[in-house]
């Protein structure tokens, strides 16, 4: 998300952009200086963050976009923080921020806690659960404080799409809230694309590899029980760290039965080297779990980033038919309702090349809608 608001406001070069980060992730995003003109203030992890945070007000900035993952310190300090700007919080789970009680926050946190834990030493689990608990409720209530204020000052919360939005209205007044999305796209997207020509159909699935997130394991039944006569004739490129380390050997065992399966033994990939690979897609298959819990739903209340690949990239997409996905994307997006669907519509793919050539054109199109220029005038 930083990578494009670097990209939306660098558009114009009248402005100034700084990017306020921790030492760890400047590496990562350096590589944004050989395109766009920022200036990098990092935070040295042996400095007080409430400080740091604080100095951002000697800047003079007329906007200040706050990109981090929810944690209670991050959320406390924000708190204690006075910002002389109008700030704008990106929100990736609206359930996390604003749906869920007390009792609902504390209940996701037990499942997920005790489906993770060795029950050998019980002493250590039960003092570690009950601390937990505390840490929880803390956090939660940090949250509820971190939004009241926010809206008290009359500042913004970012989502990531038009559905998020709708959905979040219900919650809170629609003047507090600005859609940003992940992605957006760069004429050097088609740049990066000219040449690469695939002789086998080749499937991305983009993100972590961990069955937690999406339906590995269907996707490899339907190898399995669908595909074989047709494994010479497509590739599946798992792009992403990582980290269920039981997928890997699963992979294995389809390549050893001819199958064409590229992964990484890595738990992290740089955005460089995901969007190089992510050129090489013909497709990219979107096997989220749609229901990660009871109260999440993506493309409703959250977003994969999975629509956002295909904005960057300009490809179309596969996904399950109860995804709801970004309006502007509809006409270069297959939908399954299950496994059997799935299967027949990537033997269709291999067989039609002129329908993936319709997607592909389609899938440009609809990026075009999501260019610098046409956010901001969005937004």
């Amino acid at each position: 998300m930083v990578v494009t608001l670097c990209e939306i406001f660098c558009n114009d070069q009248k402005n100034e952009v700084f990017v306020f980060s921790l030492n760890r992730h400047v590496n990562t995003l350096k590589y944004l200086n050989k395109k766009l003109n920022i200036k990098f203030i990092n935070y040295n992890e042996q400095e007080d963050i409430y400080q740091f945070l604080l100095n951002t007000n000697n800047f003079k900035l007329d906007s200040l976009y706050i990109v981090t993952l929810e944690s209670e310190d991050t959320i406390r300090t924000l708190n204690k923080t006075n910002f002389n700007t109008k700030t704008y919080t990106v929100i990736h789970d609206i359930d996390i921020w604003f749906q869920l009680t007390y009792y609902q926050h504390l209940k996701i946190y037990c499942n997920n806690f005790l489906c993770k834990r060795n029950y050998r030493h019980i002493f250590k689990l039960i003092f570690k659960l009950i601390f937990g608990i505390k840490n929880n409720i803390n956090f939660t209530y940090q949250l509820k404080q971190y939004v009241n204020k926010s809206i008290k000052r009359q500042c913004f919360f970012v989502v990531l799409s038009t559905n998020i939005k709708n959905e979040l209205e219900k919650l809170i007044n629609y003047k507090y809230i600005k859609v940003i999305p992940f992605s957006i796209f760069t004429p050097d997207s088609l740049e990066r694309k000219k040449g690469i020509t695939n002789n086998k159909l080749r499937i991305c699935v983009l993100g972590y590899v961990t069955q937690v997130r999406r339906d590995y394991l269907g996707l490899i039944s339907i190898m399995e029980n669908y595909l074989v006569e047709y494994k010479d004739l497509f590739q599946v490129d798992m792009l992403g760290g990582v980290q269920d380390q039981k997928l890997p050997e699963k992979f294995d065992i389809l390549n050893d039965k001819g199958f064409n399966i590229i992964y990484y033994n890595e738990s992290y990939l740089t955005v460089e080297k995901t969007d190089i690979e992510l050129q090489k897609a013909d497709i990219i298959l979107g096997n989220s779990v749609v229901r990660p819990n009871k109260y999440s739903i993506y493309g409703k209340t959250k977003e994969s980033g999975t629509p956002f690949a295909m904005i960057k990239s300009a490809k179309p997409g596969l996904f399950p038919f109860d995804y709801q996905t970004l309006p502007e994307l509809k006409s270069s997006i297959l939908y399954y309702k299950n496994n059997i669907e799935l299967a027949n519509i990537i033997i269709e793919l291999i067989i039609n090349r002129n329908k993936l050539q319709y997607l592909e054109e389609e899938a440009i199109k609809n990026s075009l809608k999501f260019t610098a220029n046409s956010i901001i005038q969005r937004m």
